[in-house]
């Protein structure tokens, strides 16, 4: 989604321009000079408060301001973005502008600016108050109006400069150019755009070719399944990778009471106003998501994953039981917290794994950036890429190894890796896998140790072959049940 706010002093033609940019990339104007002209019209209360300061040449207050804004974009659905003429016209607006929009996952794309000369801008507004008769512009009043421009809306250029979101465009012979305004500033909100693009990719987690193939024969075997439970009770059988962010697939109800932390935790949480939704997979199934901010989860096997609605503006937190290969987005102001049973993982965007499938353990191998560990009660641990950190709940113990992370995470990929595991550890995970019951005729054959690579999405009797030439056990499939004997 782009989001764009056309940026100016009064005078400089936001309006006129603005109305080619939204035809060109199909956004949602949102204009609070039209918006307050007409509750100015309809003779409102809002209307009959807001003349009155108008008159004055001074601005409305932050509140009202934004409530008209965010009333606007509930009603504006089946667009590419907002195009928001004449807001933010306080840094505080901007502040609130920035929070109401990473809710949404779609951040402010840029802030465009119009500069205009002095002089061309007085000429306009007295000419314009010629032609439309429009009582607020005097030139006392004008004036009042540029000095609060100067005060209290330049500011928010310097806001977004700090973003790398700003992009201007100057003339001194707008006299002549300016009815061309468009000409000029569809290049740059193009540049906007491209370059808006590029941060994004830089930001997004990139999905692999192996893990996309992965993905399709996940769904033609019909292992990609999950239920989910909305904070409503409502309840959803999911059988494909959603389209779209999940968070954005279905309708969020809200409700009364915050949602109950799942455990405590050393930092401060941000509470929500709405309750986790549940999305969990089976036994034999997993599941692809990606949450609004761009993050990709993989839900392995008899996994429960807790996440809100829309992440917070100072945080990103999420609740597991079982275990998920994590993408996380790029975001350096909101932390991604994965909260689990033995301890909390916490990163600003990496890739690694979370595995809580043993009892009173919680295994986190990083793929790669930076990520820190922090058991229920202790202090924060920091891992590197190629290690893995083991929480244990009885102990409060941290320790840290480097591993090949390979046997790990091979799942994500379509394969299922093992590296001198017991073959009790193994028809674990192939008796879940392809929901079969596993019986050992044999005790000692469980402390067989096996090492190989497997097919995750293959047929099961070739699976077993493979397993039995290396073992030299005797494997056979009777219905429901997989019987191993020497």
């Amino acid at each position: 989604m782009l989001n764009i706010a056309l940026f100016g002093p009064p005078g400089a033609g936001k309006g006129t321009q603005a109305k080619k940019i939204v035809e060109k990339y199909n956004l949602a104007h949102l204009s609070t000079g039209e918006m307050i002209r007409k509750e100015i019209a309809e003779g409102s209360d809002f209307g009959k408060m807001a003349a009155g300061i108008i008159n004055k040449g001074e601005l409305l207050s932050d509140e009202f301001v934004v409530a008209l804004i965010e009333n606007s974009i509930e009603h504006h659905k089946n667009v590419d973005g907002f195009l928001f003429d004449g807001f933010p016209r306080t840094v505080r607006q901007a502040e609130i502008l920035d929070e109401m929009l990473a809710k949404t996952g779609h951040p402010l794309s840029a802030l465009v600016s119009i500069d205009v000369p002095h002089d061309e801008l007085m000429r306009r507004m007295l000419e314009r108050a010629k032609i439309e008769g429009r009582a607020d512009d005097n030139e006392e009043v004008i004036e009042n109006r540029f000095r609060e421009y100067r005060a209290k809306t330049l500011p928010v250029a310097d806001h977004y400069k700090v973003q790398k979101k700003h992009f201007s465009i100057r003339s001194a012979r707008w006299i002549k150019i300016g009815r061309y305004a468009a000409i000029f500033l569809l290049p740059i909100i193009g540049f906007a755009i491209w370059f808006w693009t590029l941060r994004l990719m830089d930001s997004q987690p990139v999905i692999s070719d192996e893990v996309r193939i992965a993905m399709i024969r996940s769904e033609k075997m019909g292992k990609q399944k999950a239920t989910l439970v909305l904070a409503n009770g409502q309840k959803m059988d999911l059988k494909s990778v959603p389209a779209k962010p999940l968070q954005d697939s279905v309708e969020q109800v809200p409700v009364a009471q915050p949602s109950v932390p799942e455990t405590d935790v050393n930092e401060s949480e941000e509470v929500s106003v709405v309750e986790n939704n549940k999305l969990s997979t089976y036994d034999d199934s997993e599941f692809w998501m990606t949450f609004e901010d761009g993050t990709r989860v993989h839900l392995n096997y008899n996994t429960t994953l807790k996440y809100p609605p829309h992440f917070g503006t100072t945080t990103r937190t999420v609740y597991l039981d079982g275990e998920a290969y994590f993408q996380v987005a790029k975001d350096s102001k909101r932390p991604f917290r994965v909260i689990t049973a033995n301890g909390v993982v916490k990163q600003y965007g990496t890739t690694f794994n979370v595995n809580t499938h043993v009892p009173g353990i919680t295994k986190v191998v990083l793929v790669k950036g930076s990520v820190s560990v922090l058991p229920n009660q202790g202090g924060e641990y920091k891992i590197k890429p190629g290690e893995l950190a083991v929480l244990q709940a009885d102990t409060q113990d941290v320790q840290i190894s480097v591993v090949d992370i390979e046997p790990y995470i091979a799942w994500n990929s379509g394969r299922f890796v093992f590296d001198n595991c017991s073959l009790e550890s193994l028809m674990n995970v192939i008796s879940r896998w392809y929901n079969k019951d596993v019986v050992f005729e044999s005790e000692d054959t469980k402390k067989i140790r096996f090492t190989g690579d497997i097919d995750r999405y293959g047929s099961i009797e070739p699976i077993l072959k493979a397993i039995q030439r290396v073992t030299h056990l005797e494997m056979e499939i009777q219905g429901k049940t997989i019987i191993i004997k020497k």
